[in-house]
């Protein structure tokens, strides 16, 4: 879509990375949903200084909207940011309990993330739902556009935003990140190998299995523009001292105790829907934040870089699976370890900006939506995370 905006060099910025031009097709559309739920009720007048003062500074993109030019080229162009046309606040019922409240909320939030963006105005916006519910007395949500940024760009956003609950004056902490597990240390030229052989394997089973269709089942219907569909959200709280202490008895690292558990509820929900996961080849795509291999050590590191745009690329991972319907919810984590330690031993995630990008060359934008929309169409599930602060955080 070209904007008839008056073209002036000055508010103009570099054209957007190839993914980011993905994410602004028709093919995918994909939106953030960010649900912030406060303890005390949150005004019109809190959220238009919120944007103001913190979240429309900290990046360009946010005041700005895609321009495609006469060779169509997708750039970043600065407009004038109404702030009012950004906020929306719904109205429901009176009288209604908290736990009605809470399904309007779901209801809305899942009405809100297959709506597309006005082409007129930056590509976010800020629903405010003054209703209580048994979480919160009010209710925050940023519908974020993906070709803006990933989830790392925007907690960074968010992060300086926001402040710690117990201590404004002190700054947020974060777990310490972990890309790999602790295992007998390796010679080189055996450690050279097997990466080699991991890559080399990984590589040709990620492009068979990103161009063939998983079978349907209880967990993938095989539909078409799924993405156009409502959605289901459903929270569960797993605390995070478990976890740890599970990895700590595999050996492996949070995301394999994570993969693991996803992995044996996925298996529950099959055993209930009468169809047991064996013998069916599930791919599960899981994401994988580029900026954690470039040497950063710490979400601090990650943070203070300001890294925006989208870092993050997928790993194909085979589903640990089982024929037996009573099973310890520990083997599908030890499967899952394994899984994710040849992962680890393999580069071919270093392959994919190359083939991308020839991708590109030959069919042009709409084609590497599609490829890249087609690894999700396949796929039977996804699964993808960002880490947090250890504090309650406050605005």
């Amino acid at each position: 879509m070209t904007f008839n905006y008056k073209k002036q060099e000055e508010l103009r910025f570099p054209p957007l990375s190839p993914i980011s031009q993905c994410f602004n097709t028709s093919i995918i559309p994909l939106t953030i949903i960010g649900v912030f739920e406060f303890e005390v009720p949150i005004q019109e007048l809190h959220a238009l200084q919120f944007l103001r003062d913190h979240f429309v500074p900290c990046t360009p993109r946010f005041s700005c909207v895609i321009d495609t030019g006469a060779k169509g080229v997708d750039r970043w162009m600065k407009v004038e940011v109404i702030y009012e046309d950004h906020v929306i606040v719904p109205m429901f019922a009176e009288g209604l309990s908290p736990m009605e409240c809470d399904h309007l909320c779901k209801q809305y939030i899942s009405k809100i993330g297959t709506e597309k963006f006005p082409g007129n105005r930056p590509l976010w916006e800020l629903h405010l739902i003054k209703y209580p519910t048994p979480s919160g007395a009010s209710t925050m949500v940023l519908k974020l556009s993906h070709a803006i940024g990933d989830g790392y760009s925007y907690i960074w956003t968010l992060f300086n935003a926001f402040r710690r609950a117990d201590n404004p004056s002190l700054p947020l902490t974060f777990p310490p990140l972990s890309f790999g597990s602790k295992g007998a240390r390796q010679t080189q030229l055996w450690s050279f190998f097997l990466k080699y052989k991991h890559t080399v394997s990984d590589f040709f089973w990620s492009f068979t299995t990103a161009a063939s269709e998983n079978p349907r089942s209880a967990i993938r219907s095989g539909s078409d523009h799924l993405e156009s569909k409502p959605i289901n959200i459903s929270i569960i709280i797993i605390p995070l001292e478990k976890v740890k202490e599970i990895k700590s008895i595999i050996g492996g690292t949070v995301n394999d105790v994570i993969t693991g558990l996803v992995s044996y509820m996925i298996h529950l929900y099959m055993v209930r829907m009468g169809k047991i996961s064996k013998n069916r080849d599930m791919t599960l795509l899981v994401m994988v934040n580029m900026r954690a291999l470039k040497g950063y050590k710490s979400i601090d590191d990650m943070l203070k870089a300001n890294i925006w745009g989208n870092h993050s690329r997928f790993l194909h991972v085979k589903l640990p699976s089982h024929g037996e319907e009573c099973i310890d919810p520990l083997q599908f984590i030890m499967k899952a370890k394994k899984v994710m330690e040849k992962k680890k031993k393999s580069v071919a995630i270093y392959l994919i900006d190359p083939i991308l990008k020839v991708l590109r060359w030959f069919s042009g934008r709409k084609g590497l939506a599609k490829f890249i929309n087609l690894n999700f169409y396949n796929a039977s599930t996804m699964i993808t995370n960002v880490i947090g602060p250890k504090e309650k955080i406050a605005m």
